[in-house]
């Protein structure tokens, strides 16, 4: 008969976790926007982004979420806004 192995000191089970009952994040996408202009400066990208979003509520220095890349606002105008990447 082969060997029994014992098992160490048993640890408590983690307590249940209650059930979440709010959202924790909303609007996650709020608009499907279209790259509208590119231009190199130097090593870095500028693009401009046509968006259906109320652009008049930016302001410069604001980070929007693009594709899950944070980007900060370098202009905007009605219905496009501007970014710099590195």
């Amino acid at each position: 008969m082969g060997r029994r192995l014992q098992a160490g000191p048993r640890t408590p089970r983690a307590a249940a976790r209650p059930p979440l009952d709010f959202a924790m994040f909303t609007g996650l996408i709020q608009d499907i926007g279209s790259l509208r202009r590119t231009e190199r400066q130097g090593d870095d990208l500028r693009f401009e982004v046509q968006t259906g979003l109320d652009t008049s509520d930016f302001s410069l220095g604001e980070s929007v979420a693009v594709n899950g890349v944070c980007l900060t606002v370098t202009d905007f105008s009605a219905g496009v806004f501007g970014a710099d990447l590195s």
